[in-house]
């Protein structure tokens, strides 16, 4: 099984977010294979009269542990339901997980792009992995301009910067180490 996920124009109120955010996922697609801590990235594909575009992924672990037969009791394990079953993680859990993403990080930042949303509900686990994922705000580190991210997550000197990402990873760390809501965060 895979996840598709489908980006209709009509979700933008103009057309340049709508380009850049393809454009992201196009830039990321043949890299997202070559690095276990992020998505793979499948296909890619467009109907530009339907106004849309899509692409296709790994399809997360089942937040159960069952496998994803049964599409209709489907929710994905994410950091973020990690987090919300078990509290916080046990220190050796969370220092792997930061190696982990660091590493995917860093394997997205050699390629001049930025993921601009690092948090926990953004990490899925497939097969166990986990891995940087919801990847639609990537972008070419050049690119980064608009103020895109999430509260608590987002760096004091704005969003769209590698550094943006390593202050996002610091502040998911955080919530898995402590089980505090990153605005919480002394």
């Amino acid at each position: 099984l895979r996840a598709v996920k489908v980006v209709s124009r009509s979700r933008f109120s103009s057309e340049r977010p709508y380009e850049r955010e393809f454009t992201g996922i196009r830039q990321f697609e043949p890299i997202s294979r070559s690095h276990l801590g992020v998505v793979h990235i499948l296909h890619v594909g467009r109907d530009d009269a339907a106004g849309y575009f899509y692409y296709v992924m790994e399809l997360a672990d089942a937040v159960d542990g069952q496998p994803a037969a049964s599409l209709a009791h489907y929710e994905p394990r994410t950091l973020a339901s990690e987090l919300k079953s078990r509290g916080r993680l046990p220190l050796i859990e969370v220092l792997a997980l930061g190696v982990q993403l660091a590493g995917a990080l860093g394997h997205i930042h050699r390629h001049r792009l930025v993921h601009r949303d690092v948090k926990p509900s953004n990490v899925i686990f497939v097969e166990g992995q986990a891995k940087l994922a919801d990847i639609g705000l990537v972008t070419g580190a050049d690119e980064a301009k608009s103020f895109v991210g999430t509260e608590g997550f987002i760096p004091p000197e704005g969003p769209g910067s590698a550094q943006g990402d390593i202050f996002g990873l610091g502040r998911l760390l955080y919530e898995a180490a402590t089980g505090k809501d990153r605005c919480d965060f002394p």
